[in-house]
């Protein structure tokens, strides 16, 4: 992959919002909850193991 090349989330709503993240990208999530983080990073490996 390219730099800059879009990675999907996982999460079609999060892409529309940020216009998918790209390599280089940080990514940074406050939660109060190890579940909550769970909801953002389980869509995320899913998509990940697909490519």
């Amino acid at each position: 992959m390219a730099a800059f090349d879009r990675i999907m989330s996982g999460i079609p709503q999060i892409d529309g919002c940020f216009d998918n993240i790209r390599l280089g990208d940080n990514v940074v999530w406050r939660v109060d909850e190890l579940d909550q983080f769970k909801l953002f990073m389980e869509p995320y490996v899913k998509q990940a193991m697909r490519l």
